[in-house]
């Protein structure tokens, strides 16, 4: 049987991002030096920007990274930090609903790059750990959406690519923690190079339970969330 994603862009009325505090949530990585890494979620004092925060130590470096999220449209609209699909490279990147412009220092040495452009589905989400898939909850089993995300282009442009999200069942996660949750699973379908990924939601922050990247394959590898907390003002 042939299903049809429904396209969720930013701003669509599927999006009801759920109440939550500015917290902390720590999860287990296969990559960091000590085994974890560090996700803050902070709002503007205005409410309107969501600011995620992403700390990884690593042997060589560690990895600081930031991602602003307009709230009410789940659009993201600046992010700054180390990313590798043209190589290592630190970029700082800006888009709104009609382009993006990205700058590109390589970590190694060299002129900086730029990439910028229009771009389409009136920009991109973020998945990663963000409120996003908990926004479009409660999902039936089966159900797809399709989600607008930055996708590096050979040759040094950026492209808003729909990738397909599917209910796959429901589950009462336990976590080596402690930590349990009544988790919706959803698939994020492979996309060219990239395989299969699933990620266990709940509307309840810090939303993303578990994410496994590489779903199915040998190298697949589970962040499994270690610990929770919510943050002052």
């Amino acid at each position: 049987m042939t299903t049809t994603a429904t396209p969720v862009l930013p701003g669509s009325e599927a999006i009801n991002v759920p109440a939550f505090e500015d917290y902390e949530a720590v999860y287990t990585s296969a990559s960091s030096k000590t085994g974890f890494f560090t996700l803050q979620a902070r709002t503007s004092g205005d409410g309107a920007m969501l600011v995620l925060i992403d700390i990884i130590p690593m042997e060589n470096m560690v990895i600081a990274s930031q991602r602003h999220i307009e709230l009410d449209s789940m659009r993201q609209a600046f992010g700054a930090g180390p990313y590798f699909a043209w190589g290592p490279e630190f970029v700082v990147s800006r888009s709104n609903t009609q382009g993006y412009d990205w700058t590109r220092a390589p970590i190694e040495g060299g002129e900086p790059l730029r990439a910028a452009g229009p771009i389409e589905n009136g920009g991109y989400l973020d998945t990663m750990f963000s409120p996003l898939l908990a926004a479009l909850l409660p999902m039936e089993l089966g159900t797809s959406v399709s989600i607008p995300e930055a996708t590096a282009i050979v040759g040094g442009t950026v492209e808003s690519r729909m990738i397909e999200y599917t209910v796959v069942g429901e589950e009462e996660l336990q976590l080596a923690s402690g930590i349990s949750c009544l988790c919706t699973v959803l698939e994020r379908a492979a996309d060219g190079s990239r395989a299969a990924e699933r990620f266990w939601v709940s509307r309840e922050a810090p939303f993303v339970f578990r994410r496994i990247r590489a779903f199915g394959t040998e190298q697949a590898f589970t962040s499994d969330l270690h610990s929770f907390h919510t943050l002052e003002n």
